[in-house]
């Protein structure tokens, strides 16, 4: 059964098709923004740096007869090489783009840019031997026309779910805009360094963090359960209208979840 396009989907990339568009609403998303110091304008109108080969790249997709099209975007950085990798060097080889890749791994984005770097490399050292090690969630962005279409609670939630509960991450960290840091905090993201006080190559960022027990008790059920319907299915599907998500599994099993 296809997808209507009032039917979204939480899921990474599949292809390389699905992988381009992602980096180019990554890119056109940060030019226009207040984080426009991040990103170089090109021709290609999209970029690739050295962290893509160890992130997971995860999109809202539209989906329908049409195909899929994004209209969110996040970046998940480890600190090991993630799946997927040859798709990326496919989209560099077809514009000539030479695609960096260190020998090893080049860690975290949010340490290799901040200054407070004692301060964020102690906690990393705190979470890094449990599990499945740490990640960076980054580069979050939504295409212009789905901003005010109100994703962003399914958006968020889902992407801790999966960081947490299906790839199993010891801990979550992020840099945001110090404006930005009240959102997660009501999640139960806990700073760990002050953003009017960091330098995010020259952007003010506050650096936060967050594990399982840390997030709010009356978030915890439903972020468990949309992490475990990820490791059973690979995706969350959104119903656009009323915010309700489901499994992706066949319409005969499928159930809303408010």
């Amino acid at each position: 059964m296809s997808i209507t396009p009032q039917r979204l989907a939480f899921r990474p990339a599949r292809n390389v098709k699905e992988l381009e568009s992602l980096f180019r609403l990554r890119y056109q998303g940060y030019l226009e923004s207040q984080c426009a110091s991040l990103v170089t304008d090109n021709q290609h109108g999209f970029e690739l740096d050295v962290y893509d080969h160890y992130a997971h790249h995860i999109g809202l997709f539209q989906e329908g007869n049409f195909g899929a099209y994004p209209i969110a975007y996040l970046r998940l950085v480890q600190e090991h090489k993630a799946p997927g990798t040859n798709l990326i060097d496919t989209i560099a080889d077809k514009y000539g783009i030479k695609s960096p890749l260190p020998q090893e791994g080049p860690g975290l984005p949010l340490l290799s840019n901040c200054p407070e770097k004692e301060a964020i490399g102690a906690h990393m050292d705190r979470l890094r031997p449990e599990k499945n090690g740490i990640v960076e969630a980054s580069r979050f962005v939504f295409a212009p026309e789905a901003r005010s279409g109100g994703y962003t609670k399914f958006f968020v939630e889902a992407a801790i779910a999966r960081m947490l509960y299906h790839h199993s991450y010891s801990g979550i960290m992020l840099a945001c805009h110090p404006r930005h840091a009240a959102l997660y905090r009501r999640y139960g993201f806990k700073q760990i360094v002050d953003g009017s006080q960091n330098d995010y190559k020259g952007l003010a960022a506050s650096i936060l963090s967050m594990q399982i027990p840390d997030i709010r008790p009356a978030l915890q059920s439903r972020i468990q359960d949309m992490g475990l319907a990820q490791q059973r299915h690979g995706s969350l599907e959104l119903h656009a209208e009323t915010k309700a998500w489901c499994a992706a599994i066949p319409a005969s099993k499928e159930r809303l979840v408010a």
